[in-house]
């Protein structure tokens, strides 16, 4: 059994992004994985779209905050409601490779890790690469 991944996304007026965050990680190769929402009191659209993911995905949890707190606030209450053996951050506007959870759980468990980070690639808007990856 693979091990479960609480995927912990804060999100506030996140409309134009939050479909194609999410799909990025319906599409892992590590299938065992929930996704909690957090949004931080959004005034757009954003949780019509979540909510209808979350319909279709019993793996997507929502939650909405009555008041906006900020990112750290729906970051944490996320990470209370999490079941996971590994929690993964990933921000309303970033997509994943398909691989990422795997490659990550797979380097964990051979190195008998308890971190993993990776570097990232910045996109633009509309999601062309800006050919600028940032490493630690």
């Amino acid at each position: 059994m693979e091990a479960l991944v609480s995927i912990i996304t804060p999100t506030y007026n996140s409309e134009k992004y939050i479909a194609q965050t999410i799909q990025s990680v319906q599409n892992q190769t590590h299938s065992n994985w929930e996704m909690i929402i957090v949004d931080d009191a959004s005034s757009d659209q954003t949780e019509a779209i979540v909510i209808e993911f979350a319909k279709a995905d019993h793996r997507i949890k929502f939650y909405k905050l009555h008041n906006n707190a900020g990112a750290g606030v729906a970051r944490n209450q996320a990470v209370s409601m999490a079941s996971g053996r590994y929690i993964a951050f990933l921000d309303s506007d970033d997509l994943w490779k398909p691989e990422k959870l795997q490659k990550q759980i797979d380097f964990l468990t051979t190195h008998n890790a308890s971190f993993t980070f990776s570097f990232y690639e910045c996109i633009d808007e509309a999601g062309n690469p800006l050919n600028k990856k940032i490493q630690a």
